[in-house]
């Protein structure tokens, strides 16, 4: 009984941070996407957030998978998490990422808010 209630709560637990994973890499590729649109008229700013957005979830997943070599849990739900591409260490990747993002754009907004060149 109790390994029943064990094992359906970390199905959950897997089952939400898996969705969690998802809606981070599509946030990121919408932010890919808006970032293409600005490259000519925001030149030097959008082009290093591109970079960055596209580049860093795949060095730093791949820095922490060479560090956590066999101490990563198997994955329950592998089918769900071979289709979003899941595993602990590209979601650490992209949480960090994100939480990158967000103070780079509040960075570069108030950079921009400042020359004045820009519409707010």
């Amino acid at each position: 009984m109790k390994t029943e209630n064990t094992a359906a709560a970390q199905i959950r637990t897997e089952r939400r941070v898996i969705a969690k994973h998802a809606s981070l890499l599509v946030g990121r590729i919408f932010l890919l996407v808006c970032l293409c649109v600005l490259f000519y008229p925001l030149r030097p700013s959008s082009v290093y957030l591109f970079a960055y957005t596209a580049l860093f979830p795949w060095i730093f997943a791949n820095i922490l998978a060479s560090r956590h070599e066999g101490k990563n849990p198997p994955v329950i739900l592998s089918s769900c998490a071979k289709k979003y591409f899941y595993t602990p260490d590209h979601f650490r990747a992209e949480t960090y990422t994100k939480n990158c993002l967000i103070f780079f754009l509040v960075i570069w907004q108030l950079s921009l808010n400042r020359t004045a060149a820009y519409p707010a």
